[in-house]
């Protein structure tokens, strides 16, 4: 380690130059770093010596990001893979441990604009923290941590990613509503831009308009993404904003999931945004809403996987509460079926002592 060790802290120039380095010798400089680290064996980075000599007590996350990042990968692998361990890797990676206050440290200080550069290391960092929690029962310790990276990488949150999708569905299996707002409330704009691999790119260190032109298909910041990945973080951001009550806002999620476009009838994603869709409209106007305007094979898909929700939302508009109390009943077995997205379906049913409506969404009991 005595003679990598020089190697992989010899960038950023560290106390800083005074006159700071230009973005081209920045990236020629940080991408020779990078090439040393994929070159490096991951037993040298996590070495064979215990305590102070250690790279991760030795490297400052905030200036060496990168060889912290892999050194850091290192001992998680080590650690699940049974091979004689360091102090640190002694452990399975898990919640509490030496590794995961590790993990917690880098995520609170690793330098943004360095991580540009270890796109798929840094993506897999957030995806152990996220794996590490569920085997340990304790998903939601793994919520904030996550929501840091996704938010210290991009403050604008503007550029979908596979790490969204990660995280909302980690948010709706803890039922941690008002942590995922910090991501749901910024507008997603963008999909990572599709670059040609002989095409002129811009240098991931310069100044970026937008988060989507370093978060783009080579850099390795999220998986490839499909539209049923789209369809899915807003369905389930929909889920996350009627846990919280915030009907317009799951509104607007739920239309956008009806509005998208399909190569022919509705997907399931799709057909679960209706009836969710609807449900929602009767508890923000009272009425159902029109259908969102869509294909006409799209809203036949809507109509008729979800005519037992239209009907409900008819008889409540009515008024008829003999009615309404009817096809409830009628429909149990329907809206208690399991959903193939995480929760059941929206469903409704009557308390038994005041007939009282009570709508359910993603275990979400609100009284009307």
């Amino acid at each position: 380690m005595g003679s990598l060790l020089p190697q992989l802290m010899a960038f950023p120039p560290h106390p800083p130059p005074s006159e700071p380095l230009s973005d081209a010798e920045y990236d020629k400089q940080i991408k020779d770093l990078v090439q040393l680290l994929n070159q490096t064996s991951a037993s040298k980075l996590v070495g064979d010596s215990l305590g102070e000599d250690d790279l991760l007590n030795i490297l400052n996350p905030s200036i060496n990001t990168l060889p912290y990042l892999h050194a850091l990968l290192a001992h998680i692998d080590r650690s699940y893979n049974g091979k004689q361990s360091t102090a640190l890797s002694s452990k399975p990676f898990s919640p509490n441990g030496d590794l995961w206050f590790k993990a917690l440290e880098f995520i609170e200080r690793f330098d943004p604009v360095q991580v540009r550069y270890a796109g798929p290391e840094f993506r897999r960092l957030l995806e152990a923290v996220a794996r590490a929690a569920g085997s340990s029962s304790q998903r939601s310790v793994a919520v904030i941590p996550i929501r840091t990276a996704m938010l210290r990488l991009d403050p604008t949150s503007s550029c979908l990613t596979s790490t969204h999708l990660v995280f909302v569905h980690l948010c709706l299996q803890e039922r941690c509503f008002r942590d995922a707002l910090p991501i749901l409330d910024n507008d997603v704009f963008h999909f990572p831009t599709m670059y040609d691999k002989n095409s002129n790119q811009p240098l991931l260190c310069a100044q970026h308009e937008t988060s989507s032109t370093y978060i783009t298909n080579t850099s390795g910041i999220s998986e490839k993404l499909y539209c049923n990945h789209h369809l899915q973080y807003f369905l389930y951001g929909a889920m996350l904003y009627i846990g919280v009550k915030d009907w317009n806002r799951a509104l607007l999620f739920l239309e956008i999931v009806l509005r998208s476009p399909t190569s022919g009838n509705a997907s399931m994603i799709q057909v679960e945004a209706y009836k969710k869709f609807v449900l929602v409209g009767l508890l923000l106007g009272g009425r159902p809403l029109a259908m969102p305007r869509t294909s006409n094979a799209q809203a036949k898909s809507y109509r008729a996987i979800g005519r037992a929700y239209d009907t409900i939302a008819e008889a409540f508009k009515d008024g008829n509460n003999q009615r309404l109390y009817d096809e409830v009943q009628a429909g149990q077995a329907l809206w208690q079926e399991v959903s193939i997205l995480l929760y059941p379906p929206s469903f409704l049913h009557f308390e038994d002592d005041d007939r009282s409506l009570t709508f359910c969404f993603s275990r979400t009991v609100t009284q009307v």
